[in-house]
């Protein structure tokens, strides 16, 4: 049987989430019509009414293995996760993360220094983390490790989840304040609770103690048969999750001032909330101590003794199933922007965030620079730096074909063609109707 993952790498391998860029809409590029918390700036000349068009909001970033690296189909055409195929990529810590919003219908209505906005969307946030040692131990095995302590702890979240949002924005002034709430209502999730998983092996005597407290929480995700043999899995009914059992809150706010008549500052603080999953949960939980006592030594010397060598190490993780209720938060991020008009056709942005999950504070910064060709067309281009990408260059543009506003940007021109193995990237498309 061909060993499909690992319970020490069952979040791990999947998720996908944003490592230094904010989870919801980039503030680098002002010519990116996505869906907002402030849409001011969207509507043009004495339009009321704003309609937002499906589009697409995908950031992505990762430090190891890319995604693609760890999958591939069976002879079921069955999508499956392959670390050994992984591992010379690997480094010592291995982050992969993305996060993305699909916007399929949203109204904006503006009266005076009031809009008011509603919609519907899907999202999802994912996020891992995971040490080398965890991807050498999976794939070869435990067999050759003697006198060694390994911290095999990691951290992971992936979920997807229905978004209905209403906002309001209000400008005073020069000064232009708005929030947003969303309920979520939740489709899937794997999430890691407690991640305490410490191995030490004696020398000599291949003697193994396990000290460890870790809980996987899963819902409509996982088909769990047993330690060689669990499939990532939606089982969920789809029609149903609209308005399901798990369910969530989520606040955002915005503020944008002109400090004069060239130049604008905007802040936006987005995703406090959280959501609670309550509906066919499942628990993977393992625990406490236990320990193998080892190959005699005198067993090794002696020819007349046969010696059975196998990968021990599963046989000390004691998997217990339950059906607890949990909650995920959500992650928090933070932008400032700066903007400023150079040329009657030309603006330039400085713009830095800041994202909090799992603990961790990540950043990006960059800055762009957007074209007005002529009244129904732009171009614009940028530089931002990350973690994981030093230097990443980024193009978009935007069209009016009448009443219609069409989009389309990438904060790394070099992954257009292939999404998931950028190790950074920002990229939106879509349309707007106004009228």
């Amino acid at each position: 049987m061909i060993r499909r993952i690992s319970i020490l790498f069952l979040v791990g391998l999947y998720g996908v989430t944003s490592w230094a860029q904010s989870f919801d809409k980039s503030l680098l590029f002002q010519d990116d019509h996505a869906v907002d918390i402030l849409h001011g700036d969207q509507f043009r000349d004495s339009s009321q009414w704003l309609l937002y068009l499906p589009s697409f909001n995908y950031f992505a970033s990762q430090k190891g293995p890319k995604f693609t690296d760890y999958l591939y189909r069976d002879n079921q055409n069955r999508l499956l996760i392959d670390p050994n195929r992984a591992l010379q990529t690997a480094e010592e810590e291995n982050v992969f993360q993305s996060g993305g919003r699909v916007n399929v219908l949203s109204l904006a209505w503006k009266k005076e220094n009031m809009i008011l906005s509603a919609g519907y969307g899907l999202r999802y946030i994912s996020h891992v983390d995971y040490p080398l040692q965890a991807l050498s131990l999976y794939t070869a095995g435990n067999a050759l490790i003697f006198g060694e302590q390994l911290d095999l702890s990691f951290d992971a979240q992936v979920q997807a989840m229905h978004s209905y949002h209403i906002g309001l924005n209000y400008q005073i002034g020069r000064l232009t304040i708005g929030g947003r709430v969303e309920y979520l209502s939740g489709i899937a999730d794997l999430s890691v609770s407690r991640n305490k998983l410490n191995i030490e092996v004696a020398p000599l005597f291949y003697g193994i103690s396990i000290d460890n407290d870790f809980l996987l929480n899963t819902t409509h995700l996982i088909d769990y048969q047993d330690i060689d043999e669990i499939v990532i899995d939606y089982s969920g009914d789809l029609g149903r999750s609209f308005f399901s059992a798990n369910s969530g809150i989520s606040f955002s706010f915005a503020a944008s001032y002109e400090v004069d008549d060239l130049s604008q500052i905007e802040f936006k603080i987005t995703d406090i909330g959280s959501v609670s999953w309550s509906e066919a949960p499942e628990n993977f939980i393992t625990e406490g101590q236990s320990s193998f006592g080892g190959v005699s030594i005198l067993d090794l010397i002696n020819v007349e003794n046969r010696v059975s060598y196998r990968d021990s190490l599963e046989a000390l993780i004691d998997i217990q199933e339950t059906t607890e209720s949990y909650a995920t938060s959500m992650p928090v991020s933070l932008s400032a922007s700066y903007m400023r008009k150079v040329h009657p056709n030309m603006s330039l942005s400085i713009s830095g965030n800041m994202v909090n999950f799992y603990g961790r504070t990540n950043y990006s910064a960059g800055v762009s620079g957007r074209y007005q060709l002529h009244q129904k067309a732009s171009v614009s281009a940028s530089i931002a730096h990350s973690p994981y990408q030093a230097i990443s260059i980024g193009i978009g543009g935007s069209i009016a074909l009448g009443p219609i506003q069409i989009f389309a940007v990438t904060q790394n021109a070099a992954a257009i063609f292939n999404q998931l193995d950028a190790h950074y990237n920002y990229s939106s498309i879509g349309a707007t109707v106004q009228f």
